[in-house]
């Protein structure tokens, strides 16, 4: 409900209970919040450019605290600056350069591609060659820690279609071969057919699902 009015909503204070909302649910029940992420995370970033400066700042706010629900050591030193990242675009350069330098190691969980791919989107999208190359392996890294296919299935459109745009025009034969490795990586795991046809994102766990098939019973 809060997320369908933070965009739907005709008056910002609206806006601004909503985001308190979710910022209450975060601390009284995290562990139920934190698998939400994925799902809270685009909607708060929308907040984060609204054009009322008083709820730029509390969706700022609440992004930090929806954050740190995230549980992944890999990277949770880097989400202040992935938050920032979302804010302000200009500092994608720098922060795909950290996170490029860093081992990834721990398994990789929806809620972490949520905040990541944000940072990626952008990092492949930039002019210089090196951050496309840096954004690409970086890809590679992490969805080899993804053992669940439908983790990386909601990210796929994201990132799939830069990914191949890369690899098709890149000139320098090295970035565009890890561009190729970060590719066949996440088509792998992703399990996407042959044809490039995308997997359905399984529904089974969401609400709506949950109730429909109690009603039917």
């Amino acid at each position: 409900y809060y997320t369908q009015s933070i965009r739907e909503a005709q008056k910002w204070p609206e806006k601004m209970t909503d985001l308190e909302c979710i910022e209450a649910l975060a601390e009284s029940a995290p562990v139920q919040t934190g698998l939400r992420v994925p799902e809270l995370l685009p909607i708060v970033s929308e907040a984060m450019w609204d054009t009322k400066p008083e709820v730029k700042k509390k969706a700022y706010g609440t992004m930090e605290k929806i954050c740190a629900l995230i549980s992944n050591k890999d990277i949770e030193r880097f989400i202040p600056e992935l938050i920032k990242c979302i804010a302000k675009p200009e500092n994608v350069p720098e922060t795909v350069h950290l996170l490029g330098a860093t081992t990834f190691v721990t398994d990789v969980h929806e809620p972490t591609l949520a905040i990541m791919t944000p940072l990626l989107e952008r990092g492949l999208k930039e002019r210089e060659t090196a951050i496309k190359r840096k954004s690409a392996v970086i890809v590679d890294n992490m969805c080899k820690l993804v053992e669940d296919p439908n983790i990386v299935a909601s990210f796929l459109p994201k990132l799939m279609p830069q990914l191949t745009y890369n690899y098709d025009n890149l000139a320098d034969p090295e970035a565009r071969e890890k561009t190729q490795q970060g590719l066949a990586t996440l088509k792998r795991v992703g399990h996407v057919g042959e044809d490039g046809k995308l997997p359905e994102v399984s529904k089974a766990g969401d609400v709506k699902t949950i109730m429909e098939k109690l009603e039917s019973i």
